[in-house]
């Protein structure tokens, strides 16, 4: 039986990503970004390379092998920037990106009418106070790189330019 729309594990953990995948049961959600949220991706992505190390290369096609190559490597590298790296502690324009995203990926494709994405995207954009709030609270400030900081700060105007030029016009459509 395929999992219903918004039961993938993708749309529960990875909302935004699931919009710019296609994937629309979670339209009008926002990643969890605290660190229960961050466990439970984690939990995913070994849960995934243990299905995945269940399946014999050698019984796959040359062009199967890549991909699952390519799928291991992409879910140790998430792990990896988790666990090791944590970008979420020190780079504050993970949030950036992930907050002016949730937006973009609603308003620049046209999978539905505009009234369906409007409406994700507005519920979206009632979340944003409390998912950069939560981004603060994840950032270590004293490890945030200056450099960093300035450029988020100058870059969170494009938030604000998703939502003024490519979602406001089209509330009449």
């Amino acid at each position: 039986m395929l999992p219903k729309q918004g039961d993938l594990a993708v749309e529960r953990l990875s909302p935004v990503e699931a919009t710019a995948l296609g994937l629309h049961g979670a339209d009008a959600r926002l990643p969890d970004i605290t660190p229960a949220g961050r466990l439970a991706r984690q939990r995913e992505w070994q849960r995934l390379l243990a299905r995945i190390g269940q399946i014999d290369p050698a019984q796959l096609g040359r062009d199967q092998q890549v991909d699952r190559a390519m799928l291991v490597n992409e879910l140790r590298y998430r792990l990896w920037g988790d666990l090791t790296l944590q970008e979420w502690a020190w780079n504050p324009q993970v949030y950036n990106d992930a907050a002016a995203g949730s937006l973009y990926t609603l308003a620049a494709r046209d999978f539905a009418p505009w009234d369906v994405r409007l409406k994700a995207a507005t519920a979206r954009m009632g979340a944003l106070p409390a998912f950069l709030a939560q981004g603060r609270r994840q950032l270590i400030l004293a490890e945030v790189p200056r450099i960093f900081a300035e450029t988020v700060s100058k870059q969170n105007g494009g938030i604000v330019e998703i939502a003024e030029t490519m979602l406001a016009p089209t509330r009449a459509a």
